[in-house]
């Protein structure tokens, strides 16, 4: 899967979920706090990498996943 970059721009640590405004196409990528590299906590403002994955119920737009700052060697989600 391709990787993506983009910048935080809102996150609700009580809820565990946030956006990405992605670089490529400006649009708000929906990620939550599983979907992150473990130890990571996101902060507004942040770089990140991501790709994005289809997500479970149909209907509703690709959100991001492996989500990491961006340029770490962290292993991804799952790897």
């Amino acid at each position: 899967m391709k990787q993506h970059t983009g910048v935080i721009s809102t996150y609700f640590p009580a809820k565990a979920y946030g956006f990405i405004l992605s670089d490529a196409d400006k649009s708000a990528r929906f990620f939550h706090i599983n979907n992150a590299v473990k130890g990571y906590q996101p902060k507004i403002g942040d770089r990140v990498e991501f790709r994005l994955d289809t997500p479970v119920r149909l209907g509703q737009p690709d959100q991001a996943v492996d989500v990491a700052p961006e340029g770490s060697k962290t292993p991804k989600v799952g790897a």
